[in-house]
């Protein structure tokens, strides 16, 4: 038995693996069938595999629901901007009181900066991590008129995730 240099093979999106998937067709269909062990039957159902996955390669990404879904989570993205945003800005608040509530959510929402740049349905989990998380936050929250935010925030969550079902 001899142990080949693994790939990040889990890393290929649809269109790579589909190409890798062609290449090493093509190298062990002109390779030896007899030594490698293969039938006619077994590249047969391969090759065939390979075609079917070539054919769904891009029918499956293009839903009636990619545009939608795309909106809602710039919408999201905007949201979540404006959230650490107005924490960020009331750090520096002349006012001790709001100036403390931003301590207090910039501390909670540490753990969630750059979640804009999350892949759309890991943001849905940490979107509703984050609104759970903030729960905890109220005074804070309002001290820092963030309940529009939020509550706009679970929306577009929510909906986000009755699309992407």
């Amino acid at each position: 038995m001899a142990l080949v240099k693994t790939s990040l093979s889990t890393h290929y999106s649809n269109s790579h693996h589909l190409q890798f998937m062609f290449n090493v067709y093509a190298l062990v269909k002109a390779g030896d069938k007899l030594k490698l062990h293969l039938t006619d039957e077994l590249l047969k159902t391969w090759n065939d595999c390979i075609e079917l996955e070539t054919e769904l390669n891009k029918q499956a990404t293009a839903t009636v629901h990619t545009e939608q879904m795309k909106e809602l989570d710039r919408q999201r993205d905007t949201l979540l901007t404006n959230l650490f945003g107005i924490v960020r800005v009331q750090l520096k608040s002349p006012v001790q009181a709001v100036k403390e509530a931003a301590k207090k959510l910039d501390k909670a929402l540490g753990v969630y900066v750059g979640i804009q740049r999350k892949a759309a349905d890991a943001k849905t989990a940490e979107v509703r991590g984050l609104l759970k998380d903030l729960e905890r936050f109220s005074a804070e929250m309002t001290a820092l008129g963030l309940a529009p935010v939020t509550a706009e925030l679970k929306a577009v969550n929510e909906k986000f995730q009755t699309v992407y079902n």
